[in-house]
């Protein structure tokens, strides 16, 4: 019976792997998920092939082995992307924005194939169209997510039609990154630079005070935060938030004595079909020093 790396290689251009290119290897990756082979092959592939390259590097005849002279095969671009379900119009327009240096950007149009690809490649963004076929883009999101996934950190853009960016972020669920408008594609470059600068969250389950203005009215209302970070939080509200706008909030984490004050950014709107209330991500654009050093010790304690 041929084992997972003999098949991989007869499907390689030279039949040869330590001739084939990053690209080849993905490429044929992508070809033998599209005839059957299932998640846990592709991850014992993947072992397989690291291990193979991990040997190959330290054999002593060096000049036997190219690779030995160039970086490790494996050590990755510096962002890599798939895109899925993008017209070639956008995949172009997606190329150009993101033609960072080295930038790898690879083009699905399954959402079906893409689903098994984020969990055997560690992709650092994920760009979709909307709408998707099924499991549209909430599926996706949902693979992306998942603990074991090495693609579970990376940045998930979607992008929607002009003037239904609320409607769709309400679709998409929270695990997408942003919602952002085909006519401003170039925020895309912003959005993925943003995401990875994020800090790392954590849990936090308090009441919070939003103090909104709305012309000469103020109204005060009462959140429930999810989790937090030192660049900013999420949380869920029975009102109705629009994006993109700038609220003042108060809020005290556990075992502190005062509270801390800040102003947040709406960046992203979600509100699960299975929930009543919405959930809201933002970032912090107003925060003490002294209050940033709270924020990062109770993350700290947490850890």
């Amino acid at each position: 019976m041929m084992t997972l790396l003999e098949d991989l290689v007869v499907r390689l251009p030279h039949q040869n792997l330590m001739e084939a290119s990053i690209a080849d290897i993905k490429a044929t990756g992508k070809n033998m998920i599209r005839s059957g082979k299932s998640r846990e092959q592709m991850s014992l592939l993947q072992a397989s092939i690291t291990t193979f390259f991990d040997v190959a590097l330290h054999l002593k005849v060096a000049e036997h082995h190219p690779i030995r002279h160039k970086k490790p095969a494996w050590s990755g671009p510096r962002t890599t992307t798939l895109t899925v379900g993008l017209n070639p119009d956008q995949f172009q327009r997606v190329q150009s924005t993101l033609s960072l240096p080295k930038a790898e950007i690879e083009a699905e149009p399954s959402v079906v194939v893409a689903a098994t690809m984020v969990q055997w490649y560690p992709f650092d963004c994920v760009v979709c169209a909307h709408p998707l076929e099924q499991p549209g883009v909430k599926g996706l999101a949902e693979k992306v997510r998942l603990v074991d996934s090495p693609s579970r950190r990376a940045a998930l853009l979607v992008l929607a039609p002009d003037g239904d960016l609320e409607e769709v972020a309400r679709s998409v669920g929270h695990s997408c990154t942003a919602v952002i408008p085909e006519s401003e594609i170039a925020r895309l470059k912003t959005e993925l630079v943003r995401h990875h600068e994020i800090a790392e969250r954590t849990d936090l389950k308090v009441p919070m005070l939003v103090n909104r203005t709305d012309g000469t009215t103020s109204r005060r209302t009462i959140w429930q935060t999810v989790n937090i970070s030192t660049s900013g939080l999420f949380a869920r509200t029975t009102t109705k938030v629009e994006l993109g706008s700038v609220i003042d909030c108060e809020l005290t984490l556990p075992e502190a004595t005062s509270s801390i004050r800040f102003t947040l950014e709406v960046t992203r709107i979600s509100s699960p079909e299975h929930e009543k209330l919405t959930g809201v991500a933002g970032r912090f654009t107003k925060l003490a020093p002294g209050d940033h050093c709270s924020i990062e010790s109770f993350i700290r304690r947490q850890g």
